[in-house]
Parts: C-alpha cells; structure tokens; sequence
C-alpha cells in the first residue's frame, strides 16, 4: 500500500514503485546506476519514461519524496524549453536526437539529464559538496545512457 494524494505527485512515486517491480531487467538497470552514482559523486540517479514521469528504475540510495517531484519538476520544465526551442539543434552531435542537459541551481546544486531514447531519460542529482569535474560527468553519463539503451532493447 502506498499513501497518495491527487494533488502532488506522490500518485506517480507509487506507481512508479509498481512499474520498477515489473521492469524485467531491473537489478541490471540498478546495478549500472549504483556504479554510476557511486564513481561520479552523484545523490541520485532516476530513469524517468517522459511522457508519464514515471520512473523506470533508480539507484538503491533512499528515494525522497521531494527528490523525487523536483525530479519531476525539472524534467517538465525541460521539456517546456525544448518545446520552445523545437527547431533549433546542436551541431555536431555522436547521436541524432539524442541529447543532454546540465542545469545549475543556486551554484551548490546541479541536475544532469541525458536523453537515453525516444521515451526516456537518466536524470541525476548531485549537491557540489564534492567539486567534481562535470567532463567527467558528462562522459559517465554518455556511456551510462548508452548501456541503459542497450539493456532496453
């Protein structure tokens, strides 16, 4: 049993623990996303669908309910910009239509998304407590992002 409301999105927290008991590869899924957390200094790592918010896996860290709904907070505003900017690409890049994001919060927290396929993304969390270098990072999350494709497929 899981406690919801219809006015926050504690709705889509349970079902999204519903949806990752049902997701048949997901020890693997959290295994790379523990590993990915654990090297690159990260909180939390989710693997959101995009259209429901729903998440499709999670490293095995404590999820937070108001981790978890800014997770979904900033991915929605994300994808408002993207909206806004439709037409406008990044040239240059090693996948088509694939893509990334780092936004900066108040210059002690920093959100990474990157865009595994057509239907998910793998958004981390990560307080700057530890200054780590975001090429790192951002080269993690590129072959983390390609693994997770991978296992999907």
């Amino acid at each position: 049993f899981f406690l919801t409301t219809i006015f926050d999105e504690s709705i889509k927290e349970a079902l999204s623990r519903v949806v990752r008991r049902l997701v048949p590869k997901y020890n693997s899924l959290e295994t790379i996303l523990n590993s990915f957390c654990s090297k690159s200094s990260l909180d939390k790592a989710f693997l959101f669908d995009i259209s429901t918010k729903v998440f499709l896996a999670t490293d095995s860290s404590p999820t937070d309910s108001l981790m978890y709904m800014f997770a979904c907070h900033t991915l929605e505003a994300i994808q408002d910009i993207v909206a806004i900017c439709a037409g406008y690409t990044a040239m240059g890049e090693e996948e088509a239509g694939l893509q990334k994001t780092v936004v900066g919060m108040d210059g002690s927290f920093k959100i990474y998304v990157y865009q595994v396929n057509s239907y998910s993304v793998l958004l981390c969390l990560n307080t700057m407590l530890i200054a780590r270098q975001d090429s790192l990072i951002e080269y993690n999350g590129s072959k983390i992002a390609k693994a997770i494709r991978q296992i999907l497929r």
